[in-house]
């Protein structure tokens, strides 16, 4: 017998209050997960995932300019500025810089304050640095070449700074040319800046750029090219832009043809903000007379000549900086925006549901989920009893979001290696695109939305104590998620290793999956939602013995045998007043007729915990594809304990979370004891937080 967390699920209409495991409690979310890719090198957070998954405007940040390019506290003050710029005009930023060596896009309030104060040594980080900075584990500001890298690799087009480097003065002699040319030649990412700082030799600069072949325009009414403090640096560039709107049509077409270069759109500084040029440009001359005299050369001339300049402007120029920055990033996040509206409207086909395209051949998840998502309102009532006289009672509301199939597929892609692919219907509706963005690392591409429906929603009303008293629910659209839309996925469901599916889906549109399953040989993994509909595909006798795992409650369990088997009889005062010691054997004899085609059976247990009841020994591999039933005489029974959580929160998502830990340890080749401990650890992470399936599922590591 094994000692595990206290977790399981008590009979109730509905996930949310199948858990009656203590005072329901409504808080906040929790921490953000993040995104990981190359194996943990680039962490996104969830919002900038959310956004890039959904086709939304993202605007990428550089982080040198709050470590090195002004003091501190006016570094962090600019970068709230900004980031708060783009939000108004309806873009998301994506600030991006290094922390411990690891590069993260989408940097919190309290990374950018670790980066403004310096407390920790921070490395300038252009391209050449990036492996330094990684492998040494420290922290870094990304300058333009190194954001610009950083911008591509996880697909954001549009990167806005102050101004880029360029060629120095007397470069004719010292050859220092900055790395950002030479990145914006051979980098497809946009950059929007107030041309080139104008410490450096604007002329050479333009000319270097057009070696490179980096298309340059610059953005009003005039073809000045921009002298970052001043309108007019005296040279003009190739091409003028009038809107941002042009500037979004420039940036599709240099995409969509592949040119595999930048492009920089000059933005000037705006009157209002401008500074005396004049002055300015004579304390840079000063500024650049004294760095030659102390010898400062290279990276460190710019941030040396612009702290010079500052103090010779008694902060003229500082004050000039932050404006130019903050405005460079609202025109930004206008051509971000004006950017996203083209692309929808090139991909728009018009049709009642859409859906994103398939992935390439031989790009197929691990795990399919096909089942039900639903948008959840929780009623919690605070008085002692509940009135139906119309009366209004004292209580909390909150929202979130659901669904079995939803909850399967949120925490598989918070705790496995690689997203399953989630098939499942919405409404074309606030409620379905709040659903799909609310965890950015599902793979969402099997989500059909139908402008014809609503998307499903559940009202469950709890007491003070906070059971379930009863739930409304309008689920229609499930009846959508037809054999025509889940065919468009066949392939995928053919090549996958294990389907799991849950109980909202229709019976005829059960029979075709179980139907592939059985012939292409993938095991299903079956969620039997509610007692209503737990016994629904084991009434489909010729496709059943595809389902090679269940993870019913205890009703559900003999809602299921009594359909395999009617008239059989078991015993009906089994409940869950009773020990696991009363309980245990006749579960397992239960469980019998189930296991002649099933292979592995999860009873959850609620207080009690759970049991696992299989055929073979539990250190036997749990199948998955290619598996076809294979009769066994052994059959074993583990049950797994737990002690109480210290502080349950809500009990909406343990089970859901269960079951995700246990699969995710199946998919890893994980013994039974190892998946059956992963999930106890995701089910009493659930019980700890508010929303179902928490994002702090992601940091989750098997004790």
């Amino acid at each position: 017998m094994i000692m595990m967390m206290n977790i399981g699920r008590a009979p109730c209409f509905h996930r949310l209050a199948r858990w009656g495991l203590g005072k329901r409690q409504v808080i906040g979310l929790d921490s953000r997960a993040f995104h990981r890719m190359n194996g943990s090198m680039i962490e996104i957070s969830d919002v900038v995932t959310q956004a890039i998954k959904n086709n939304e405007p993202v605007v990428a940040l550089e982080s040198t300019i709050i470590t090195h390019g002004m003091p501190y506290p006016a570094n962090l003050e600019t970068a709230l500025k900004v980031e708060n710029a783009i939000k108004a005009k309806g873009a998301v930023p994506a600030t991006i810089g290094i922390i411990k060596g690891r590069v993260h896009v989408g940097l919190t309030a309290d990374q950018l304050e670790l980066l403004a104060t310096m407390k920790e040594p921070c490395l300038k980080t252009s391209r050449r640095d990036l492996p330094y900075v990684l492998s040494k584990k420290i922290n870094g500001g990304t300058t333009v070449s190194g954001t610009m890298l950083i911008a591509a690799k996880v697909g954001l087009p549009i990167f806005v700074t102050g101004g880029i480097g360029g060629v120095h003065r007397g470069a004719e002699e010292s050859f220092d040319i900055s790395a950002d040319l030479t990145e914006l030649g051979r980098t497809p990412v946009a950059v929007v800046s107030s041309g080139v700082k104008s410490i450096l030799d604007i002329g050479k600069t333009l000319e270097y750029l057009e070696t490179q072949g980096v298309c340059v325009a610059t953005l009003g009414s005039k073809n000045d090219f921009p002298a970052f403090f001043t309108p007019s640096s005296g040279f003009q560039a190739p091409y003028r832009l009038e809107t941002t709107t042009d500037a979004a049509r420039l940036i599709q077409q240099s995409l969509a043809f592949d040119t595999g270069s930048g492009m920089l759109i000059a933005v000037p500084i705006p009157e209002s903000s401008q500074a005396d040029g004049e002055a300015i440009e004579r304390a840079i001359r000063a500024a650049l007379t004294l760095a030659d005299q102390q010898n400062i050369r290279g990276r460190d001339v710019t941030p040396f000549v612009l702290s010079q300049v500052n103090r010779l402007t008694s902060g003229a120029s500082l004050t000039a900086n932050m404006a130019l920055i903050e405005h460079n990033a609202a025109i930004g996040a206008a051509i971000a925006v004006d950017l996203a509206r083209l692309r929808q409207s090139s991909i728009s086909t018009g049709n009642s549901c859409s859906t994103p395209p398939p992935p390439k051949s031989g790009d197929h998840c691990p795990t399919v989920v096909i089942g039900g998502s639903i948008v959840d309102l929780v009623a919690a009532v605070q008085e002692d009893s509940i009135h139906m006289d119309a009366s209004t009672h004292r209580g909390s509301i909150s929202r979130s979001y659901g669904g079995v199939g939803r909850n399967l597929a949120d925490g598989l892609s918070r705790l496995g290696k690689r997203p399953p692919l989630f098939v499942s219907v919405v409404g074309d509706d606030e409620s379905g695109r709040d659903l799909i963005r609310h965890n950015p690392l599902m793979e969402s591409r099997g989500i059909f939305r139908l402008a014809s429906a609503s998307t499903a929603s559940y009202t469950v009303i709890l007491d003070n104590k906070g059971d379930c008293q009863f739930g409304i629910g309008d689920l229609k659209i499930h009846s959508q998620l037809t054999v025509d839309k889940v065919r468009q996925y066949e392939e995928d469901i053919a090549k996958c290793r294990l389907l799991i599916m849950d109980g909202n889906i229709e019976l005829t549109t059960m029979e075709y999956i179980l139907d592939l399953c059985r012939s292409t040989r993938v095991p299903v993994w079956y969620e039997p939602t509610d007692i209503r509909k737990a016994a629904k595909p084991f009434t489909i006798v010729g496709c059943r013995s595809a389902i090679a795992y269940t993870s019913p409650n205890l009703c559900e369990l003999k809602k299921i045998v009594e359909t395999i088997q009617p008239g059989l009889s078991y015993q009906d005062n089994l409940n869950l007043n009773q020990t696991i010691e009363e309980l245990q054997d006749p579960l397992t004899k239960l469980c019998i007729p189930l296991l002649d085609t099933a292979q592995c059976i999860m009873i959850t247990l609620g207080k009690l915990g759970m049991m696992i009841v299989r055929r073979g020994a539990k250190t036997d591999r749990l199948p998955v594809a290619p598996w076809q039933h294979q009769p066994n005489d052994e059959i074993t029974a583990t049950y797994y304990s737990a002690p109480n959580v210290d502080h349950i929160v809500s009990v909406s998502g343990a089970g859901d979370c269960l079951a995700a830990g246990f699969i995710t340890g199946i998919i890893n080749g994980w013994e039974q004891d190892k998946c059956a401990a992963f999930g106890l650890q995701a089910a009493a992470c659930s019980l700890r937080h508010s929303p179902a399936v928490p994002a702090a599922l992601s940091n989750l590591q098997l004790c």
